[in-house]
């Protein structure tokens, strides 16, 4: 006679782990394969994925900046799993609470000793701010709202974040920039991350983990979150099917709004202002926009700079192209026959 099951453990979001091994692949050093295959064989294809698995100096957007902030967004997903079902047997709040809390700042000890090491060091010489401090802080402040609020709640959190952001980037005033002046020495992120941080940043100037931008980071926890809520929602009142519909529409929606967002925050490079490296020697110019001989980029196979020498065009090669439109269409393409197979499957 076959026993019931005694077996309590909660079932495991396989798709979730799934996508976060491929998350940690990446962050692993996944990425450091298609530097070696780019350099050592000069195929393009290797090129071009060795050029979007790498961070853009300031501004752009290239595959590379999607890896941490997806790790975070798992981790928003998982919480109404590991949080909710604990609210749902009346657990104690303030005894998750702690737990929040002291996982949160274990990660920003551990981002910090993993940034300097275990000597002592003078102040003005360590470096703070890490990946693994920005996902515990993020994460931390995103399982605290939906710990103590209700998901209208949340998702008014949400809206305010990014707004807040949005607002406090275009409309303080920097110290000797003014509002507005979205360079990396001029924005007031990197100028109030001066003020605040001890230690040294990670580019002097700037720092990509720095304090103030971890607010919209906590948005994107939320937004796991909400990801999170959808895939626990029971399945008589939303099929895998809608649930699968419903992300990627979701997923459509926020690109295009982010395209939109890009009409004012993509203006962040002084135009006309132009940096030449050769090795390790660097020279900054300026071109006359108003003059058509200056202002013309078409490829030429030799320029000139003032006293220097022409150099020589050997070869042109296009690198800088936007792979993430093709990732995206492969995904979606992959997506949607897996749908379709299973679908034909429960027919």
């Amino acid at each position: 006679m076959n026993q019931p099951s005694t077996d309590t453990r909660p079932r495991r979001l396989l798709s979730l782990d799934a996508l976060r091994g491929f998350d940690m692949f990446w962050i692993t050093g996944g990425e450091e394969i298609f530097h070696f295959l780019a350099e050592a064989t000069g195929w393009t294809g290797a090129i071009v994925m060795a050029h979007q698995l790498s961070h853009p100096d300031w501004n752009g957007f290239r595959a590379y900046d999607l890896i941490f902030p997806l790790f975070l967004f798992l981790a928003g997903v998982s919480t109404p799993f590991s949080l909710g079902s604990r609210l749902e047997r009346g657990d104690d709040r303030s005894k998750m609470l702690r737990k929040i809390v002291r996982r949160g700042l274990t990660l920003v000890f551990l981002g910090i000793i993993y940034n300097n090491g275990l000597q002592i060091k003078p102040l003005e010489e360590m470096r703070f701010p890490s990946v693994l401090g920005r996902i515990g802080l993020a994460g931390m402040f995103a399982q605290i709202i939906y710990l103590y609020t209700n998901t209208k709640t949340q998702y008014i959190w949400f809206v305010s974040l990014l707004l807040g952001y949005w607002a406090f980037v275009m409309l303080v005033p920097v110290p000797g920039c003014g509002a507005g002046v979205m360079t990396m020495e001029c924005n007031p992120v990197s100028y109030f991350d001066r003020l605040i941080l001890p230690g040294h940043l990670h580019k002097d100037i700037h720092d990509p983990e720095g304090l103030i931008s971890t607010i919209p980071a906590v948005a994107t926890g939320l937004l796991g979150i909400f990801a999170g809520n959808l895939l626990r929602a029971d399945e008589r009142s939303t099929s895998r099917q809608q649930k699968v519909l419903f992300l990627f529409v979701a997923g459509v929606v926020f690109l295009v709004l982010g395209k939109l967002w890009e009409i004012v925050f993509g203006n962040t490079m002084r135009r006309g202002v132009y940096h030449l490296r050769a090795g390790t020697n660097e020279i900054t110019f300026c071109a006359n926009l108003l003059d058509s001989a200056e202002s013309n980029i078409r490829p030429r196979d030799e320029l000139k700079f003032g006293q220097y020498t022409k150099v020589e065009a050997t070869t042109v090669q296009r690198t800088n192209m936007e792979l993430w439109r093709t990732l995206a269409a492969i995904g979606l393409a992959v997506l949607l026959f897996e749908w379709w197979w299973y679908h034909r499957r429960t027919v």
